[in-house]
């Protein structure tokens, strides 16, 4: 995707937006030890200047996806992004045989 944002302003939204934290635990039972810190910010994920990685940040319903992106700039005013979504199979299996569990 090409965005006409600079890549600084990308950057600044996205740490304004992301509590810092590894995605991959929001799409499994282990969020509830998450819950102690949850914030207001929309992410939840890691990044740095050229990478990031991030799911929504939910408490009640885990997300079971993770956007894994690179940063690039074209030029000063254009930003590059090259975006996957991985979807997290075993945590989705893993937490239907936890809630089965419980039941």
């Amino acid at each position: 995707m090409i965005s006409k944002i600079e890549i600084t302003e990308f950057r600044n939204r996205l740490k304004l937006n992301t509590k810092y934290g590894n995605p991959k635990i929001k799409g499994t039972p282990f969020v509830v030890f998450t819950a102690y810190n949850e914030s207001e910010k929309k992410f939840y994920g890691t990044h740095n200047d050229s990478n990031f990685q991030i799911t929504k940040n939910a408490f009640l319903h885990p997300t079971p996806y993770i956007i894994v992106g690179e940063i690039k700039s074209n030029k000063k005013t254009k930003l590059k992004l090259n975006t996957t979504l991985n979807l997290l199979v075993l945590a989705i299996i893993g937490l239907n045989i936890f809630l089965f569990l419980l039941l």
